[in-house]
């Protein structure tokens, strides 16, 4: 998988399922804000909407490649001292990816699916997350996550 070139053709996405139980992740949301695909560079940021509970906020996301064309390299909210590596382990270059994602102490298994997919995940997204990750909880629940 080219990590690079998925983010290329999934610039706003949902997360679907996460590894997560932590409610901070439901209705979470991805936009790039920047994407240079010349020196391979893009901004995501990722609004939480502050469900349950929690404080909505919002989580920069500066992305270049990583060491293995399945890899990202990223640094959250511009702090350039702690560099992460984000592993995509799958992609259909249309509209869905998994991916694990360091975030907050939590190495996230993560389900991303375009809008256009958000309530009709395709079947192949769905078996690639289940081989990936082991513990899956819904984030995305078009009854509550108004966009």
């Amino acid at each position: 998988i080219q990590a690079f070139e998925t983010i290329a053709s999934l610039r706003h996405v949902f997360a679907i399922f996460t590894s997560s139980s932590n409610p901070q992740f439901r209705c979470l949301i991805s936009d790039a804000m920047r994407f240079d695909p010349k020196h391979m560079v893009a901004t995501y940021v990722w609004t939480f909407m502050g469900l349950d509970g929690n404080e909505k906020k919002t989580a920069t996301f500066d992305i270049s490649p990583g060491r293995a064309p399945d890899q990202l390299t990223f640094y959250v909210d511009h702090d350039l001292s702690t560099p992460y590596t984000a592993y995509y382990n799958y992609s259909n270059y249309e509209n869905c990816l998994v991916a694990i994602i360091p975030y907050h102490g939590e190495n996230l298994c993560m389900l991303w699916a375009d809008r256009s997919v958000a309530d009709s995940i395709p079947s192949d997204c769905q078996q690639q997350y289940e081989d990936s990750c082991n513990v899956r909880f819904l984030e995305y629940d078009k009854r509550i996550c108004n966009f």
